[in-house]
C-alpha cells in the first residue's frame, strides 16, 4: 500500500484493466485468419490489373487536334503505340464531297490498315508510304529543290493518298453492278471480247464481295486505289505534288529538261513506291483554283522560316 500526494491510501495490488483488442479482421480481408496474406493479396491484385490491361486499349494520345476538310475534328489520331481511347473510332472519320462517310468497308477494300489511316490523318505519311519513307522522300525533295536553285516555294500534296477520297470532279464510284460492268468493258475496249467479259466479271465479283452490291448508301466519289482495284484505272493512285512560288509555272513547264534534279527525285520515288509522282506548278501571285487552305503542306516556306 502506498500514500498518494494528499495522504490517502492508494491500492496498487489491483491488476490493470486489459487494453481493448481490435476485432479480428474478416476471413477474406488480407492478413485475417483464414484469408490471404498481404503479400498474396498484392500479387493477386497485380495479376488482375495485368489481365484487365490486356483488354483495355492504349489510351495514349498525341494531344494534337488537327482539322482538315475530310476528317471530323472530333476524331484524333492515337499515340505512337497505335492505341486509342475506347470511344475513338477504329479509323479516322472521312467523307466525300456528297457527305458520304467512309466506313471500314471502304478502308478494307483499299487495303488500308488503321495504323496507316491514322498516319495519313496526322500527316505522318500519305497512304502507300510508311512514315520513315515519307520523311526520307521529303528530305530528298528539299535537296532537289536546292540543287535546282529553287527557293521560297511551297509544296502541297494532293490526291487520295493525302485525303483517302479523290477531289477530281470528273471521277465517280460505280453505283451498281451494271454500271461497273459497262465501264470496265469500255475501259478495255481495245481487248478481245472474251478478255473484256473476263475483266468485267472479275470486277463485279470484287464489288459484290466487298458488299457494294447490297442496298444502302455507298460512296459517290472514288477512294484510295478503288478504281484500280475495280479495273477502271490502269495504275494505282498517284501522289500529286503542287509547287507554288514566284514564276514557278514558267520555270517548271518541262520538269525533265528544266529541273533535272527534281525529275530524278520523282523517278526515284516512283520506282520505290510503284506509284506515279505528278508535279505541277503555279505562281503564288496567281494560284488559280488548285490550292486550298486545308491542303497538306509538305513544305511551307513561311512556316519553316
Amino acid at each position: 500500500m502506498t500514500l498518494d500526494r494528499d495522504g490517502n491510501t492508494e491500492k496498487t495490488d489491483r491488476p490493470a484493466e486489459p487494453a481493448e483488442r481490435p476485432p479480428a479482421p474478416p476471413p477474406d480481408r488480407p492478413g485475417g485468419e483464414g484469408g490471404p496474406s498481404r503479400t498474396e493479396s498484392r500479387a493477386e491484385s497485380r495479376t488482375e490489373n495485368r489481365a484487365a490491361g490486356r483488354d483495355r486499349p492504349d489510351e495514349a494520345s498525341s494531344g494534337e487536334k488537327e482539322e482538315w476538310f475530310v476528317v471530323s475534328a472530333a476524331s484524333r489520331p492515337p499515340g505512337p503505340g497505335g492505341g486509342g481511347a475506347p470511344d475513338r473510332p477504329l479509323f479516322p472519320v472521312a467523307t466525300d464531297q456528297t457527305g458520304y462517310t467512309f466506313s471500314e468497308r471502304e478502308y478494307g477494300f483499299a487495303d488500308v490498315t488503321p495504323e496507316r489511316a491514322w498516319d495519313m490523318r496526322a500527316r505522318r505519311a500519305p497512304l502507300g508510304m510508311r512514315p520513315e519513307q515519307w520523311t526520307r522522300c521529303v528530305d530528298e525533295l528539299r535537296d532537289a529543290l536546292t540543287a535546282e536553285g529553287i527557293t521560297g516555294a511551297d509544296v502541297r500534296l494532293q490526291g487520295p493518298g493525302a485525303a483517302f477520297c479523290t477531289q477530281d470532279p470528273k471521277k465517280w464510284f460505280p453505283q451498281n453492278e451494271g454500271e461497273l460492268r459497262s465501264r470496265v468493258i469500255q475501259q478495255h475496249r481495245g481487248a478481245s471480247d472474251d478478255e473484256r467479259i473476263r475483266r468485267a466479271d472479275n470486277a463485279v465479283a470484287k464489288y459484290r464481295s466487298a458488299g457494294f452490291s447490297q442496298g444502302g448508301p455507298k460512296p459517290a466519289k472514288p477512294f484510295f486505289d478503288s478504281l484500280y482495284k475495280l479495273d477502271l484505272a490502269r495504275d494505282p493512285d498517284a501522289y500529286e505534288f503542287q509547287f507554288a512560288g514566284d514564276d514557278l509555272a514558267a520555270r517548271l513547264r518541262d520538269v525533265q529538261h528544266d529541273a533535272p534534279a527534281l525529275h530524278a527525285w520523282a523517278c526515284r520515288w516512283e520506282e520505290a513506291t510503284g506509284r506515279d509522282f505528278t508535279l505541277s506548278a503555279t505562281d503564288r501571285r496567281n494560284p488559280g483554283t488548285g490550292l486550298g487552305e486545308d491542303d497538306w503542306m509538305v513544305i511551307d516556306e513561311e512556316r519553316d522560316r
